[in-house]
């Protein structure tokens, strides 16, 4: 699918390239990790970060660096990251990325240009994955017209819109350049316009943004009624189309009357909570994916659209199980335990730690993010490794006296439960 390969790969060996992560056994899957980690190892050795976190002898298994490596949080990297010190990491960047700290401050990250180029493999999974119905068959079509309404450029989601502009053989709605000169609420309104006169076959969005341009959707169609742009040949019969269709249902035009879209590719914890609502509007469930600017792209859903499996490709992964998260809560100095993928167990909650791949700064790396295993393996999809979901950012769940926990998602799904539609909310305990 990108632009140099994809008249030359057949659909057999693109499929297994991009998405033959699925068809991974666990010992496959966990000697991928170490063979990583240990190149990763001596990248890092020589950089000044891999020498304060490592030591001068570097581990030589993957035992002795999890026993030799401290769990490590962004304000360990912030001296050498904010001030884009590149004489400190292994590998000189290829590009900056930042995403908004808790403090109201920028997180920057470097990308190597091997992590990016994975970052976008892991992008053409997702684009595969999200037009299949069943294994080694995808609508994924050179051409297709995606809509990107993410955060611009130099957030990873801006930055990946555009490397896949660039790079794959689909065809964006709007481009990187004018995506990245507008705010957000007038690139949706832009993207609205010129998506009635292209149509969209793929939409990518958080979750929560598809949701509010569906309860919006009558706001803005009314608003474009009267732009003359909207009017234009190429628009008029995609517009009569759904009218027609809304006044034989009795509804209103509803966002799945004018785009008829092959996938709809979304993230965020409300996924799970907010995906009959998309059906309504849009007409198809989104396709979920895990990911974050420090770690990339980690995990996918396979064809079935249900839980989503890791890729090994761009990080090694520890799970620290939620009771040792919990002591971690007590006590700031205690330094929890961890557990392979080889050793999670269904039905349990675990933060996710990540050792970046392809000389990326990141060792040991508390995300934040509060995962659950669902199972050890999907059997409608036969895919043999673990299915998780994302709870909640770990910072982020409210316990209550220790008898129950409340996350972000519990929270959005009781509000969707008692029928609500908030502009937004926010909760505290007291």
């Amino acid at each position: 699918m990108f632009k140099d390969e994809y008249r030359t790969t057949s659909e057999a060996d693109i499929w297994s390239k991009y998405c033959g992560f699925l068809n991974l056994s666990m010992p496959e899957f966990m000697e991928i990790q170490t063979n990583l980690l240990m190149e990763e190892i001596e990248f890092m050795e020589n950089s000044t970060i891999g020498k304060n976190l490592m030591g001068r002898a570097a581990p030589t298994s993957v035992e002795e660096f999890r026993d030799i490596v401290p769990m490590t949080v962004y304000e360990d990297y912030a001296p050498f990251l904010e001030e884009q010190k590149e004489d400190a990491l292994a590998k000189k960047p290829y590009i900056w990325a930042h995403t908004s700290g808790a403090s109201g401050t920028f997180k920057w990250v470097p990308y190597t240009e091997e992590f990016y180029r994975c970052a976008l493999d892991n992008l053409m999974a997702a684009f595969i994955l999200a037009c299949s119905r069943k294994r080694g068959q995808s609508t994924l079509t050179e051409g297709d017209k995606v809509l990107f309404n993410v955060a611009p450029s130099p957030y990873i989601s801006g930055i990946l819109a555009a490397g896949a502009s660039r790079m794959f053989n689909l065809r964006p709605v709007m481009t990187s350049d004018e995506q990245d000169s507008m705010d957000f609420k007038d690139k949706v309104t832009k993207g609205f316009e010129l998506s009635l006169r292209t149509g969209v076959d793929i939409l990518v969005a958080m979750t929560s943004v598809l949701v509010k341009l569906g309860n919006d959707f009558n706001k803005l169609s009314q608003g474009t009624r009267k732009s003359k742009r909207m009017l234009s040949p190429m628009a008029l019969p995609r517009l009569a189309r759904a009218f027609l269709r809304s006044k034989l249902e009795r509804r209103d035009i509803l966002p799945r009357d004018l785009w008829p879209v092959k996938a709809l590719i979304g993230w965020g914890t409300d996924t799970s909570v907010y995906r009959e609502q998309v059906y309504r509007y849009w007409g198809a469930y989104p396709y979920e994916m895990h990911a974050c600017t420090e770690a990339g792209i980690m995990a996918l859903q396979s064809w079935n659209k249900k839980d989503l499996t890791f890729i090994p490709y761009s990080n090694f992964f520890e799970f620290i199980p939620e009771e040792e998260w919990l002591r971690c809560k007590d006590n700031l100095f205690y330094q929890p335990s961890t557990v392979l993928l080889s050793e999670v167990k269904p039905g349990q909650r675990y933060e996710l730690v990540i050792t970046s791949f392809h000389g990326m700064p990141f060792l040991r790396y508390r995300l934040g993010h509060l995962i659950r295993i669902t199972a050890l393996e999907d059997e409608e999809a036969q895919v043999s490794l673990p299915q998780m979901v994302f709870e909640t950012r770990a910072d982020d769940l409210i316990d209550i006296a220790g008898f129950t926990r409340i996350s972000e998602k519990t929270i959005s799904q009781a509000i969707v439960n008692a029928g609500l539609t908030p502009e937004d909310w926010a909760i505290r305990k007291e």
